[in-house]
């Protein structure tokens, strides 16, 4: 019988990633100490999230939404509200799904709610509007 390693898997995952059209980087080119600092991306190996390129994405996907409208989306898709990992994972899986609900006041004082999209699919569906 044939086990997998975690290289296996890794190396299987990011094969999959790239036949869907994902560009992959080598993590020590993309971190903290890197050869080229215009290529960093994050300041340390255990930051999983790539913030500028969630910023960028949800930017595309939103070019109406104001800078503090994505500052928004992205503090609750990255801030954690449980210590469950099980809910935690349904919260953003939610977010990264529906949308980020997002509350503001407008000019006139009143709040307002704009649901931020996170997905593609959902922007061609035509679920990013006012709420």
């Amino acid at each position: 019988m044939t086990f997998l390693n975690e290289d296996d898997v890794e190396l299987n995952a990011l094969d999959e990633f790239r036949n869907v059209g994902w560009e992959t980087k080598f993590g020590p080119d993309i971190s903290k100490g890197c050869a080229d600092e215009t290529q960093r991306e994050r300041d340390e190996f255990d930051q999983l999230l790539l913030e500028g390129r969630l910023r960028a994405a949800l930017h595309q996907l939103n070019p109406e939404a104001s800078p503090a409208h994505l500052d928004e989306a992205v503090l609750a898709l990255t801030r954690a509200e449980s210590q469950n990992v099980m809910a935690e994972n349904l919260r953003v899986y939610r977010l990264l799904v529906n949308g980020c609900p997002i509350e503001y006041r407008d000019d006139t004082g009143q709040t307002r709610g704009l649901r931020i999209s996170t997905s593609i699919t959902s922007t061609l569906s035509g679920t990013t509007s006012l709420l």
